[in-house]
């Protein structure tokens, strides 16, 4: 008996055509001339599908600005696997063209990576300062900072250690990212969550998911986007070395995406080069809700995903 021939949706076909055009060869030559070193086109391919498998949108999002994104992950040498907190790519509503575009969010730890990975700086962290630290900070020609989070009361009790009940950690009145450079010289940023949120109010994700009542990182890990933003300001006065400027553009496409605004990621990968992906047909179905339950909450709702914004 000849064996049937399995029909596939129309996202199966998309999906397809997907994986071949990044398998190319012209693709993959691309992406390794962009890749840093540690990290092969292979790799990248294979998160940047099951990235694509968890939140299928992507495959919704014009043509171009998707491959245009995995091109900008290559160049930045972030993974946009949404599980280490590196780079996201998120679909995003276009009221100007009328469609869903592909939007490349770094994130925190991607952020840190690039700095880390800079010949002038050693370390890079951030942190929330609480009601009951101890925390002293000044700017000028004497600049210092000095945190000390406060700890959850305890006894101990015949050898046993016992934590104070009903103790919760006091709300957060400050967020600070600082650096150590490979010199010995210190460089830190502090802001006020007063400050932190008028940022997040201006942000257009965040300003979606209020007004269409949606999850918003903003809502959900407050923390770590807090943190965020001050090592995303920090990053503005870090150096940069003439050979890497990665860190600097990864901080500039990822304001411009809180903005609402063209990431210009031409500016620094050929998007001319790239190889042509057909879009989607305007008759596929939606995903199923099986498809939908795999998805990234990053990604929006199946009907008009928010607009980009990660952590």
């Amino acid at each position: 008996m000849a064996e049937q021939t399995k029909t596939l949706t129309k996202p199966q076909e998309q999906y397809q055509r997907l994986a071949g055009v990044l398998t190319s060869e012209s693709m993959k030559k691309q992406i390794a001339a962009a890749l840093p070193k540690n990290i092969t086109p292979e790799r990248l391919t294979r998160i940047v599908m099951s990235t694509v498998q968890r939140n299928p949108k992507l495959l919704e999002c014009e043509p171009k600005s998707f491959l245009a994104c995995v091109m900008g992950c290559a160049a930045l040498g972030l993974e946009p696997d949404g599980l280490l907190g590196q780079a996201y790519l998120v679909p995003f509503w276009s009221s100007k063209d009328g469609g869903l575009i592909c939007t490349l969010i770094p994130g925190y730890q991607g952020l840190m990576k690039l700095a880390r990975q800079s010949n002038e700086i050693a370390s890079i962290d951030a942190h929330p300062v609480r009601v009951g630290d101890v925390f002293e900070y000044r700017y000028g020609a004497d600049p210092s900072i000095h945190h000390i989070p406060a700890e959850r009361p305890y006894t101990v009790e015949n050898g046993e250690l016992k934590w104070s009940e009903g103790w919760k950690p006091g709300a957060i009145t400050h967020f600070y990212a600082v650096a150590k450079m490979r010199d010995g010289g210190v460089g830190f940023v502090v802001m006020p969550t007063w400050e932190v949120d008028q940022i997040r109010d201006e942000s257009q994700g965040y300003q979606y998911a209020i007004k269409n009542k949606r999850d918003s990182p903003w809502t959900t890990d407050y923390d770590r986007m807090g943190c965020k933003t001050a090592i995303r300001r920090l990053c503005k006065y870090l150096p940069a070395s003439v050979e890497d400027n990665r860190l600097h553009r990864a901080v500039a496409i990822d304001e411009r995406a809180d903005r609402g605004i063209d990431q210009d990621v031409g500016s620094f990968v050929d998007l001319e080069a790239l190889p042509v992906l057909e879009p989607m047909p305007a008759d596929a179905p939606a995903p199923t809700q099986a498809e939908e339950g795999r998805r990234m909450k990053l990604g929006g709702d199946k009907n008009k995903p928010e607009p980009g914004s990660a952590g």
